[in-house]
């Protein structure tokens, strides 16, 4: 750990986490997601996001928009809006 608390983990080759309980990441600030390969999120039950801002991916134009107040609840749906856009 620095002195002004900044801590760095690096790995040189592969590295895993494994959590066997819950986890929890709470980050009082931004988040920067850097990946310089392929990346992928396997989840076997529901996933929930959720952004009190506007949220923008693109995937080269396959495109995915959504904004303030969007709520999209499935297992046969349920959808309030303020602007959706997925192609």
């Amino acid at each position: 750990m620095h002195a002004d608390g900044t801590v760095v983990y690096k790995s040189f080759a592969d590295g895993y986490t494994i959590t066997h309980g819950n986890q929890y990441v709470k980050v009082n600030g931004s988040c920067h997601i850097s990946v310089e390969g392929n990346a992928s999120l396997h989840v076997k039950n529901d996933i929930d996001i959720k952004s009190e801002g506007a949220v923008y991916l693109d995937s080269a134009q396959a495109l995915a928009i959504f904004t303030d107040d969007v709520v999209l609840v499935h297992p046969t749906f349920h959808l309030t809006c303020d602007k959706l856009e997925a192609y």
